[in-house]
């Protein structure tokens, strides 16, 4: 999977932001890339480790995914919410991640 396009990040509000980008790739494949854990670490690849949980609220493969999410060294009060889709067009797929946090 490519990543055929840089990370594009719009304030919607003080308390959301928009996350938009383009793989190269089919979006059942950027799905599973986003959601099963031995592809995740290989996405995110550097080898830091990062705790987070959350709750998955809905999911609807391979096309949104809504889930709470939390980061163990946060750097926001509570947890955000964040509804996932992925747009496939022309072989290529577009995440957008919209996050809003209390």
């Amino acid at each position: 999977m490519k990543n055929s396009g840089a990370l594009k990040v719009t304030a919607q509000s003080d308390r959301e932001i928009v996350m938009t980008r383009v793989f190269d790739a089919p979006r059942s494949l950027v799905f599973d890339a986003y959601t099963k854990p031995e592809l995740l670490k290989r996405w995110l690849g550097d080898g830091r480790e990062m705790g987070v949980r959350g709750v998955y609220r809905e999911v609807v493969r391979p096309e949104r995914l809504v889930n709470t999410e939390k980061f163990d060294d946060a750097w926001y009060p509570g947890e955000s919410l964040i509804t996932a889709t992925f747009v496939e067009q022309g072989g290529k797929t577009t995440l957008t991640r919209p996050t809003a946090r209390p």
